[in-house]
């Protein structure tokens, strides 16, 4: 080997997870909308569409919807929860955005 030749690299392979799998995926559909949600081992984090959750439930009675089941169960502050939602817009219905655009003046 000269002074500008490189030894040839092995190739590498990532071995593919052995250990268990930590979270949980749950999937719900209805006509074009389809909602995902993943369970994780965690804090008790809730973010919807990657957005805290304070954002989407502003009202006391839609908290104590979530966090009534973890309550019962024992699990809240125990598992994350990141729900999102996706809404197909249809030629009768406009997709969510246009919904909020400001109206002309």
């Amino acid at each position: 080997m000269t002074e500008f030749e490189t030894p040839a690299a092995a190739p590498t392979t990532e071995a593919a997870p052995t250990g268990p799998r930590t979270f949980t995926w749950g999937v719900g559909r209805r006509k074009s909308s389809v909602a995902r949600v993943r369970i994780t081992p965690g804090t008790g984090k809730i973010s919807i569409n990657d957005r805290d959750y304070n954002d989407y439930l502003t009202n006391e009675r839609d908290r104590k919807a979530i966090f009534g089941p973890l309550d019962v169960t024992n699990i809240a502050g125990k598992i994350d929860i990141f729900p999102a939602a996706r809404v197909a817009a249809s030629p009768a219905r406009p997709a969510p955005s246009s919904l909020v655009s400001p109206a002309p003046c």
